[in-house]
């Protein structure tokens, strides 16, 4: 505590702290340091959240340990409070949900009505129990990198109700994910992506009845020619508004090394912060190998049309 005391007499523009347990975490949150930025915890959280993050704080990673959805629930609508934008990432971290149906339909209310807008939930790598959680709470947006259980994800996506901004990776495309009505943004980088498919995600994104801005990555591993028939199609319907269609071949260019070959050198002025750190993690941690043939897309997609339908 006395560490925590000098450093709250000393003019610190940032300080970033490892918690590894519930009592360290009381110090940390008794401190008073109000120019604490970022907090990193670790170990197994599985009581209610108990304790008032300083409102300076901007970042909290929970890594190496886990949490039970009750905790969670508290940690994000706590974060909610603070007055500003607070990203919270999962890294290798579970959630493991305790409640039974008739526990989590008696919470939903409260739950539902927290405005968690201000809170960017990040998460390196699901699990399970997160996906049990994800429903219940009002998140509107989500920041995934190694999913592995896509199927879990495809069945709550549309039980987001107020998710508004989606950032995914995918090993592929699966023909029965669906996006929430809510959605307004969506950036999802595939490992592959069919030309079929491509059709077939497309026109799943036309069932929605609001604008959508939606941006795909993917790497091109046949038939170019037919991205390039798609491209011409697209640009020619009045309910999608292409604003960028580029396939990009690197196979034969010889400069700027590995760094010009990874996914992070696909990022470009149109990417948000949120798009680079998923670009980022991807690249660096679950998909390492170049990106030197791949395709970028994004566009508006305007509003629903059955007429126009995959081929």
């Amino acid at each position: 505590m006395e560490l925590f005391g000098i450093l709250r007499d000393l003019s610190v523009g940032s300080v970033n702290v490892t918690v590894c347990d519930e009592h360290t975490l009381s110090l940390v949150t008794q401190s008073e340091l109000l120019m604490l930025k970022e907090i990193r915890l670790q170990g197994i959280y599985s009581t209610e959240l108990k304790y008032t993050f300083p409102v300076s704080l901007q970042f909290l990673i929970l890594e190496k340990g886990s949490c039970s959805s009750d905790w969670l629930y508290g940690l994000l609508i706590h974060l909610s409070t603070l007055g500003h934008s607070v990203r919270l990432f999962l890294l290798e971290f579970l959630v493991s949900n305790t409640q039974s149906p008739s526990e989590i339909d008696s919470k939903l209310p409260t739950l539902r009505c927290a405005d968690l807008s201000s809170v960017k939930l990040e998460v390196m790598k699901d699990c399970p129990g997160l996906y049990e959680s994800l429903p219940t709470m009002n998140i509107t947006s989500l920041n995934m990198t190694q999913i592995d259980h896509a199927d879990m994800l495809s069945q709550i996506l549309p039980r987001l109700i107020h998710l508004e901004q989606l950032r995914i990776c995918l090993h592929n495309y699966y023909m029965d994910m669906r996006m929430p009505k809510s959605i307004k943004y969506v950036f999802v980088i595939f490992k592959t992506l069919s030309p079929s498919s491509l059709r077939h995600f497309v026109q799943n994104m036309l069932t929605t009845n609001h604008t959508v801005n939606c941006k795909l990555l993917f790497r091109v591993e046949e038939k170019e020619d037919e991205y390039t028939k798609i491209k011409e199609e697209y640009c020619e319907q009045e309910l999608l508004e292409v604003q960028l269609f580029e396939v990009v071949d690197k196979r034969q260019s010889v400069g700027g090394g590995w760094a010009a070959r990874t996914l992070s050198a696909a990022a470009d002025d149109a990417d948000d912060e949120y798009d680079k750190h998923l670009l980022r993690r991807e690249g660096e941690y679950v998909d390492t190998k170049p990106w030197i043939h791949y395709c970028k897309i994004r566009m508006n997609i305007l509003c629903s049309d059955n007429s126009f339908g995959a081929r």
